[in-house]
């Protein structure tokens, strides 16, 4: 399973998908970085489970994918 990741990570990352595929100077960390071959905003969809990151999927995503998207056999790690 998965670790949770703090919201203010998730924030971050979303920021920086939105600069970086705009073509506009991306930070993350100390390090900068501007892309070269991608300049348009691309839709970002975010996945959530429980309230918090839920509310802050539907104030930063172009969409949201809600607990329970994906089926239990996958996430068992069976093959078959």
């Amino acid at each position: 399973m998965m670790k949770a990741r703090p919201l203010n990570e998730i924030r971050e990352a979303v920021d920086f998908i939105r600069a970086y595929s705009a073509g506009e100077d991306a930070r993350w960390g100390d390090a900068s970085i501007r892309s070269t071959w991608v300049n348009r905003r691309l839709p970002v969809y975010m996945a959530c489970n429980g309230p918090n990151a839920c509310r802050l999927a539907g104030e930063i995503a172009n969409g949201v994918m809600i607990g329970g998207s994906i089926a239990p056999a996958w996430s068992s790690g069976s093959s078959s």
